[in-house]
């Protein structure tokens, strides 16, 4: 017993003496200059990972040797990870160049721990925050200090943190994506799987660790179901990752879907190449969520020329201009969300499926267009490409980042 009560009071003073040294970094200035330092969950097949890689990528396209802290193992252990390598090796940290944490801010402090104040201090330091409500978490608050900006993916994002936390300096950035290499034979090859006899393929993603209510797949199912009516030329292609880590989603997926043969779950960890392809194989990728903070996946569709109808609510406002992008009208409603991580703050939309339904099986009835896709993808790409987002950067992470080989106090 009092081992165990010695040993607690060891740790209880280590977290002060932790908490003690990151408040020094609170108020420090800013003062060094070099090459940007990215710090994520780089092997993570989720958004949070793909957030990381794709700022990775956009920096070397860019023209910066930007380096990598990849906290994959220490903060989510357990999670499916892919083996992902950046298209050119990543430099050295080199202690001066800004530090762009594409982290959750609960997430933060143990980052932070982990890089350690001398790691930290007189650096330039940037958090990528996405939030799929309309006000930030106000315990996310404490952690803005940390940071001399926010980057937000959205307008929606952005004016959230702005809400809650009105002197922060918040800048919308969105995510950089390069042109993906959405290959016809990949492609090909996953239609032909899994729609063998040519069926127009209906696509829908997400997470079992994410809101359920939020990403609202069944909402897809029903509406698969209203559109498709008895027609066996059109399946729906669920993917759902971490499938096995939450049996109560798992069942309820399962029972909506009922004996339905044209519905399939995919649940394998897919890496980027492969993603690529089942995205590209879609006719309509259909998203009837209750928010989205950004929405990789629909941009990534948008890509790869593919229709998609998205609930007209939240970050994806930003891009409803785009070709290809169908508006499912919506109402605003008091979030009810049983997984616990939105609880019952706020409001989120409620689609109406009755009308996506009529809206569906219009896009299923309209012939394939090669042309028309083409169009589709070359607009996504030119408003997301890594060019337009540097642009969008802030005057003050340009001042501190060098895209040369010298380091130091500015």
């Amino acid at each position: 017993m009092a081992k165990s009560a010695f040993t607690s009071a060891i740790r209880h003073t280590s977290r002060l003496w932790k908490r003690h040294k990151l408040a020094l970094i609170r108020s420090d200035t800013a003062n060094r200059k070099g090459q940007p330092t990215v710090v994520g969950l780089f092997r993570i097949a989720s958004g949070i990972g793909s957030g990381a890689r794709v700022i990775f990528h956009a920096l070397q396209a860019n023209g910066y040797r930007p380096a990598l802290i990849d906290l994959s193992d220490r903060l989510a252990p357990g999670q499916p990870v892919f083996d992902w390598q950046p298209p050119a090796p990543p430099a050295v940290d080199d202690g001066c160049g800004p530090l762009i944490m594409h982290l959750n801010p609960p997430e933060v402090p143990f980052a932070l721990s982990m890089l350690g104040t001398e790691a930290l201090r007189h650096r330039y330091r940037i958090g990528m925050w996405a939030w799929e409500l309309e006000r930030m978490p106000s315990d996310w608050r404490r952690e803005v200090g940390f940071f001399h900006e926010i980057w937000a993916p959205s307008e929606f994002t952005a004016q959230a943190i702005r809400s809650t936390v009105p002197a922060a300096k918040v800048h919308c950035v969105h995510y950089p994506l390069a042109a993906e290499q959405f290959g016809a034979v990949d492609a090909a090859d996953c239609r032909k799987r899994l729609a063998p006899n040519d069926e127009r393929i209906v696509f829908c993603a997400f997470d079992a660790r994410s809101s359920m209510a939020r990403k609202n797949p069944t909402a897809a199912i029903e509406i698969f179901k209203g559109a498709a009516g008895d027609r066996t030329d059109v399946c729906l292609v669920l993917k759902v990752s971490n499938w096995n880590l939450n049996d109560t989603i798992r069942r309820e997926l399962l029972a909506r879907i009922g004996d339905d043969p044209r519905i399939s779950v995919q649940t394998d960890t897919l890496g980027t190449p492969e993603m690529n392809a089942l995205i590209a194989a879609a006719d309509v990728y259909l998203s009837p969520h209750r928010s989205e903070g950004f929405g990789f996946m629909l941009v990534k569709s948008l890509m790869a020329g593919v229709d998609v109808m998205m609930t007209d609510w939240s970050g994806n406002t930003d891009f409803m201009d785009l070709p290809g992008a169908h508006p499912i009208e919506s109402q605003l409603i008091a979030v009810n969300d049983t997984s616990g991580i939105y609880g019952g703050r706020g409001r989120w939309a409620d689609p109406d499926t009755v009308k996506a339904i009529s809206q569906l099986r219009a896009l299923l009835e309209k012939p394939r267009d090669p042309t028309r896709r083409a169009v589709i993808a070359a607009e996504a790409e030119r408003r997301f490409s890594p060019n337009c987002w540097a642009q969008r950067l802030s005057g003050q992470f340009k001042a501190h980042t060098l895209q040369g080989e010298s380091v130091g106090p500015i």
